[in-house]
């Protein structure tokens, strides 16, 4: 990953110092089976992840004789990541959309977007007012493209076939325990560190790929889903101290509902779209599909204009709901073909289910709220080993929105992973929104999202 010049410069000399890329803590040689175990199991929750959303904030640390200085020339920023597997051959692609300084504190803000595939990139060069998609095993970027801050966001292990297949090759684990700042942990879940201890990298080893400028890697490890919360990049010698450049995931969603044209990325008003990808580099002019994306998303113009504001794509186009066809207990059916014109919300919920004790009051909320209006809140009751489980929760607390029973083919088709899960489809037949269960929102948050939504596809033509 690259970093500021300052910073790049004080954790070369750092590296050189070191005789190696950082200075090594004795005992760190030897490597603990059940720390190796948790990378190989985040590897392979890696491999076999699908779709995912997430917020990653990129921040950095130091210590040592030349803390303050380095304190000022830390990037920082943060970016919403969104990633999914494409085709038969489930080909990685995701897409970083954010803003950041490169150059510490004092540096300018700068936007940035880039869609990023295995040997291929196209990114958003606010300063040229260019779209350009460039291949090769190493990509260089244009200064305008706020390469500074989201190459070193940019989580490249999602792009290998192998994830953590240099690590599980070569390197040294051991097992710690999470960091404490003023009594909070680093991360707000559960987690499995992992330091983990690269071996020496003589310069006549060092390839395009492997060229690394720290020598040690603290992962932390949700032990909820075994992907990633945080990680933390260190180098370290006498001279310079201990240097860190860390990456937080938070709001990670997994299983999320994608379409391709979340990939696509054209120019904005004004912008030029420019192929650099070998055998090519013709110019077309603005607004044409730009070739690296699947299917191209239009920017709404003007949004990405000027330099140093956040990029923020604009919606892409909904994906049509699954049909179904259900029973109420009465016998009544219910269908989404037979709502058309109507906002329909699907509650997937069960008895069974803790949290959806705190869920279902705001539901039924919801369903009161939207009588006289042409929307319907439905109850869609999964997983229970009898039909009077859900009807008696129902009726004990007066829950005003429509039960549904049997949904769990349903659930299936919505490709529902939480309970509760809320999904919110507007008249077209076409989905709004769709909200589960989130670990740092409370529910009443996650209702007011949903009832956002609702008042969205009420106004939608």
């Amino acid at each position: 990953m690259r970093a500021s010049r300052a910073m790049f410069a004080a954790v070369t000399l750092a590296a050189t110092l070191a005789g190696t890329v950082s200075a090594r803590q004795p005992g760190q040689e030897t490597s603990d089976p059940r720390a190796k175990a948790v990378i190989e199991q985040a590897a392979e929750a890696l491999k076999t992840l699908d779709t995912a959303r997430a917020t990653i904030t990129l921040s950095g640390d130091a210590s040592g004789p030349m803390a303050g200085f380095l304190q000022q020339t830390f990037p920082s920023g943060q970016a919403t990541l969104t990633f999914a597997r494409s085709g038969v051959e489930r080909a990685p692609v995701l897409r970083l959309a954010g803003s950041g300084r490169g150059q510490g504190a004092t540096g300018p803000t700068t936007a940035f977007d880039v869609v990023r595939r295995p040997g291929e990139a196209t990114w958003i060069d606010h300063e040229a007012k260019t779209v350009i998609s460039r291949n090769g095993e190493r990509i260089i970027y244009t200064r305008g493209a706020g390469a500074g801050v989201f190459e070193q966001i940019l989580p490249m292990f999602l792009l290998d076939d192998e994830p953590f297949a240099d690590e599980l090759g070569t390197a040294a684990f051991a097992s710690e325990q999470p960091e404490q700042r003023d009594g909070q942990p680093a991360v707000d879940e559960p987690c499995d560190v992992v330091l983990v201890t690269y071996p020496k990298q003589e310069p006549g080893q060092r390839t395009a790929r492997s060229r690394r400028l720290f020598d040690q890697a603290r992962w932390y490890i949700a032990r909820s889903d075994r992907l990633p919360r945080r990680v933390e990049q260190i180098t370290s010698s006498e001279q310079t101290g201990t240097i860190k450049l860390i990456a937080t995931w938070t709001r990670v969603e997994t299983d999320v509902l994608l379409d391709d044209d979340e990939f696509g990325i054209a120019a904005p008003d004004g912008y030029r779209v420019q192929d650099q990808r070998r055998d090519t580099g013709a110019e077309r002019p603005a607004g044409s599909p730009t070739p690296a994306v699947v299917t191209t998303q239009v920017i709404e113009p003007g949004t990405l204009s000027t330099p140093g504001t956040q990029t923020r794509p604009q919606e892409p186009p909904r994906r049509r709901a699954p049909g179904f066809e259900l029973s109420t207990p009465d016998g009544r059916t219910v269908s989404l073909e037979g709502r058309s014109g109507r906002v329909t919300v699907l509650y997937f919920w069960g008895s069974w289910c803790p949290p959806c004790a705190d869920y279902s009051p705001l539901v039924s909320a919801l369903a009161e709220r939207y009588a006289e209006q042409p929307v319907g809140v439905f109850g869609l009751s999964v997983r229970e080993r009898t039909r009077d489980a859900p009807q008696e929760v129902m009726q004990t607390n007066g829950f005003q929105h429509t039960l549904l029973l049997d949904a769990d083919n349903v659930a299936r088709r919505y490709r529902v992973r939480l309970y509760p899960t809320i999904v919110v489809i507007g008249k077209d037949g076409t989905i709004f929104a769709q909200k589960s269960i989130e670990r740092d929102r409370t529910p009443a948050e996650v209702v007011a999202d949903v009832d956002a939504a609702v008042e969205q596809a009420l106004r939608a033509d």
